[in-house]
């Protein structure tokens, strides 16, 4: 919902669309996997910790 950046989901021309944000967005049908919850929680859930 933040512009510019959610105006580039419509320039992606890859094969497979995650979108998380945590409220629906417009562009929700587009994405193959959209994730509802805070960016920081789920790159924080995802990203391993530097040893």
């Amino acid at each position: 919902m933040v512009y510019p950046a959610a105006g580039l989901v419509h320039y992606f021309r890859g094969n497979h669309i995650v979108l998380i944000n945590k409220e629906p967005t417009p562009v929700d049908e587009l994405a193959h996997l959209v994730i509802r919850a805070p960016i920081g929680e789920v790159l924080g859930a995802v990203v391993a910790p530097a040893s």
